[in-house]
């Protein structure tokens, strides 16, 4: 009888702890999304050159919306990119998806820290979302859920250059 009570209470600890695990496989799928403006750029090789002509008069040129998503130089938000037909863009320590026909914010994510003064746009690829958030630190989301997938170590000094991202088949060795 004894052993059957410790067996049990020794059963409930290890469902107690486990319970407080976090489940990797619970994790949201990373989704795979097309991207017409991924990265600073537009793309590895684009100089942020596109075939869409330039409005020559105001008469051509047309305002679709207005918002206005941050405040002051530290809220300004970053410039956006193109991902999955959605504008992703941040702003302090949020990262938003916004409708780009309307300017509708749809969903919004928390950073683990700020991006400072909008100097660097986000980076889109296989499915993730990455940010520039300060002390030389880069913080990875989910582009569907916008949750953390994780955030680098602290490497100091501030975020001002743009980065990109490369797969390492894409590497040439």
């Amino acid at each position: 009888m004894k052993a059957t009570k410790r067996i049990l209470s020794l059963l409930l600890v290890l469902l107690l702890v486990c319970g407080m695990l976090p489940l990797s496989a619970a994790a949201a799928p990373l989704p795979d999304y097309d991207s017409e403006w991924p990265n600073f750029r537009g793309s590895e090789t684009n100089m942020a050159i596109t075939s869409a002509p330039t409005a020559t008069s105001s008469d051509a040129a047309l305002l679709k919306w207005a918002q206005k998503y941050g405040t002051g130089w530290a809220a300004a938000p970053v410039p956006p990119i193109l991902v999955n037909d959605y504008l992703y863009t941040a702003s302090g320590s949020r990262v938003m998806k916004i409708d780009k026909e309307t300017g509708e914010l749809l969903q919004e994510g928390k950073l683990n820290g700020s991006v400072g003064f909008a100097l660097n746009n986000l980076v889109y690829a296989e499915g993730m979302l990455f940010a520039l958030i300060g002390n030389g630190q880069v913080q990875a989301l989910n582009a569907e859920t916008l949750e953390s997938l994780w955030i680098s170590e602290k490497l100091g000094g501030q975020t001002l250059c743009p980065i990109t991202y490369k797969t390492l088949r894409e590497v040439s060795l």
